[in-house]
């Protein structure tokens, strides 16, 4: 009887054991999964430091990155998560920018190339636009909206505060807040800086004035102009009037800018190049065949039919120091490069 409470006695200290075991073993495996989670924890809030450190630089470079100095420019975030962001400008098209983000004793490093698209990607940009049978390739910002008969396209993002018609196909965001259309050329200081800089200025106050080539320098018309381009040329066109593009020529680069109506002819084809308008009036495209322009349209009011715009912002870098900063207004923003080894989430 003794000998069996004496086995019983041993298992019962060997079971305890057991239990004392495993019961340490729990706790070290769950406080190691404590460390671990706290470590990723750490790690994520650093990394989203670095990337609002980011958006952060691309936000506030985007509308002045022709003012960046060769310096460069740099923010610091002391409050957890910190931050600190750097950009330097690489040329008149891009940026180099770093980030680097702390939280809790962990640092995440980013590193990106930004690509300035100075109109934002936005292919048609006016206070009232009116599309019949439109495609856009980019996006489209304005005041009101109407669709009119027939099915439009818009691939990309669409904010209008007011939208009216419909059969349209919006493949993005849609916002219904819009913004304010403040984008309004001084045509006066632009007159002034073609007689200071030595623009080529031509006075037609009566006839309209055909342009065949654009000039190595800004051309000035004080009266209206009628573009027939001939060959292949890269150049700025500004108007006092109206400006009739009545011809294009396959891989010219042009920023057409007129007080008055632009008006394009009701002929069809494919515009390659790249196209930059922008009116103080009107864009107005009408005609039964489809044309196709590269480029992007921007006016208090646009009215057009059975176009498709592809947006590219080509011709303005060719045109950087003649055209007005009000033009630069327009949301611009970047493409991104993430350099980071590692893929983002």
């Amino acid at each position: 009887m003794k000998n069996c409470r004496g086995a019983t006695l041993i298992w019962l200290l060997f079971i305890v054991s057991l239990f004392l075991l495993l019961g340490s073993a729990l706790i070290t495996l769950a406080h190691s999964d404590w460390r671990v989670s706290g470590h990723l924890w750490a790690a994520t809030q650093a990394r989203y430091a670095a990337e609002a450190g980011i958006e952060l630089a691309l936000s506030v470079l985007g509308p002045n990155f022709l003012q960046l100095e060769t310096e460069g420019w740099t923010y610091t975030r002391t409050e957890e998560p910190v931050f600190t962001v750097q950009a330097f400008r690489k040329d008149e098209r891009s940026l180099s920018l770093k980030a680097v983000g702390s939280a809790g004793g962990i640092t995440e490093t980013m590193e990106v190339l930004a690509f300035w698209r100075p109109l934002g990607r936005q292919g048609l940009r006016g206070r009232k636009v009116t599309l019949k049978e439109v495609t856009v390739h980019g996006h489209v910002l304005c005041e009101q909206l109407t669709f009119s008969t027939g099915h439009s396209h818009i691939y990309g993002n669409l904010s209008a505060r007011q939208i009216y018609g419909g059969g349209e196909e919006v493949f993005g965001h849609r916002c219904r807040e819009g913004m304010p259309y403040r984008s309004v050329v001084n045509f006066m200081q632009l007159a002034d800086q073609a007689q200071r800089e030595g623009w080529q200025v031509v006075i037609c106050e009566e006839e309209i004035y055909p342009v065949e080539k654009l000039p190595d320098v800004p051309l000035f018309v004080a009266g209206d102009a009628e573009i027939c381009l001939g060959q292949v040329s890269t150049g700025v066109c500004i108007a006092l009037g109206n400006i009739y593009i009545k011809e294009w020529t396959a891989g010219a680069h042009a920023v057409i800018l007129a007080a008055g109506n632009i008006i394009f002819p009701h002929s069809g084809g494919i515009w390659t190049g790249s196209l930059i308008a922008y009116s103080g009036e009107k864009i107005i495209r009408e005609g039964q065949l489809p044309l196709q322009i590269s480029g992007a349209l921007v006016a208090e009011e646009l009215i057009l039919e059975k176009t498709e715009i592809i947006y590219d912002d080509e011709a303005i870098f060719s045109a950087l120091n003649y055209l007005p900063e009000t033009l630069f207004t327009l949301q611009p923003g970047f493409d991104l490069e993430w350099l980071d080894v590692n893929p983002r989430r």
